[in-house]
């Protein structure tokens, strides 16, 4: 299997994926000895969760419980929302850059927030920097309990989501902030997932910017892929970056498909 679907970081796209598989005896150790193409082909959302379950107040989750729940949610929007909610892309396709797939992808986020009440956790909004010390606020369990999440979980939730919609995308991070990424080799949207009522595409140009205010110090330390330039350099002198270059996603991004080991 080779990298593919992508004009940025291309992904691995599995032939097919079980979603009947049973994940309640998986571990992380499980998940590390297997190749990245078995990696590749595991659903995004009993990954976060087996993760999960490495904590030991988190060991008796039921990842099909969850994955139930999802499932539901996309037989839902499949069935009930989309039908109902595309002939508005149809009256106006220029209010949705012309594309179907970016009308879906902000469908997807209006379903999470409106349908499903899906919002980003009041007491840690404002804040300037916090120190999670309740493991379900890091991991998908406790957004599907609480309806309350973070970039981290809410984007991971739109990950899982569009899995199950057959759709090419990936969690992308712009410094410690996490969005959705979708790249089908044809069109790429970051798609910002905890704007609450509506989709909220992070421009490439925004996410540079946002890359270039964090200090260099900062981002030498931090555990994210510098993705390269399309000549194969990896830099970040803004003064070498193109206008070309930015458009194709030179943005310091994480793809969990592309790196899944990282």
């Amino acid at each position: 299997m080779k990298p593919t679907r992508g004009l940025v970081c291309p992904v691995l796209v599995p032939s097919s994926i079980d979603w009947e598989r049973d994940y309640s005896k998986l571990t992380v150790a499980d998940l590390a000895a297997i190749s990245d193409e078995q990696l590749a082909a595991v659903d995004p959302l009993a990954m976060n969760l087996i993760v999960a379950k490495g904590v030991p107040s988190l060991a008796a989750l039921d990842i099909r419980h969850y994955q139930d729940i999802v499932d539901g949610w996309v037989l839902e929007l499949n069935r009930r929302c989309l039908p109902r909610w595309e002939p508005f892309f149809h009256k106006s396709p220029q209010d949705w850059e012309n594309d179907i797939r970016y009308f879906r992808l902000g469908m997807v986020c209006q379903y999470l927030d409106l349908e499903v009440g899906i919002q980003y956790n009041q007491h840690q909004r404002d804040v300037p920097w916090i120190l999670y010390t309740t493991p379900s606020d890091v991991f998908l369990n406790g957004v599907l309990d609480t309806r309350e999440g973070t970039c981290g979980t809410m984007a991971a939730l739109h990950v899982a989501m569009g899995w199950r919609m057959g759709w090419p995308v990936s969690l992308a991070c712009v410094v410690s902030h996490y969005i959705l990424r979708f790249d089908d080799g044809e069109v790429i949207y970051n798609i910002e997932a905890t704007q609450a009522g509506h989709a909220c595409q992070l421009p490439s140009r925004i996410a540079l910017l946002i890359s270039w205010a964090a200090s260099l110090q900062f981002l030498s330390n931090w555990p994210i892929h510098l993705a390269t330039r399309p000549d194969g350099k990896v830099d970040l002198d803004k003064s070498e970056v193109t206008e070309d270059d930015i458009d194709n996603g030179y943005p310091i991004e994480f793809d969990w498909h592309t790196h899944p080991r990282q």
